[in-house]
């Protein structure tokens, strides 16, 4: 239910997906047809948000809040790897004393 939330709220904007949160209400019968409905909540600058409903007989049995935001280029913090030796070359630790 999550996965078909998601691509049916995906298909309302052209923004990368940022967060989701799911809630199941209820229990999903399978005899029956589900409808989804996907509600614009914001479309901002950098973050768009829609919720999705999903209706069997007129009753909600799924909501999800999902954030979507534009891929942008940030301050990259990430400090480089150093270069450690391999592993399988080390000496074992008795024959370091």
């Amino acid at each position: 239910m999550s996965r078909t939330s998601f691509n049916a709220a995906s298909k309302t904007t052209d923004h990368s997906t940022h967060s989701l949160y799911a809630y199941f209400i209820r229990s999903r019968r399978t005899d029956l047809s589900t409808l989804l409905k996907v509600e614009n909540l914001r479309d901002g600058n950098s973050f768009s948000t829609r919720q999705v409903h999903a209706l069997q007989e007129d009753q909600i049995i799924f909501s999800a809040i999902i954030s979507f935001a534009y891929k942008a280029k940030g301050l990259n913090y990430q400090v480089k790897q150093p270069n450690y030796p391999d592993p399988n070359k080390l000496r074992p630790e008795q024959q370091l004393k």
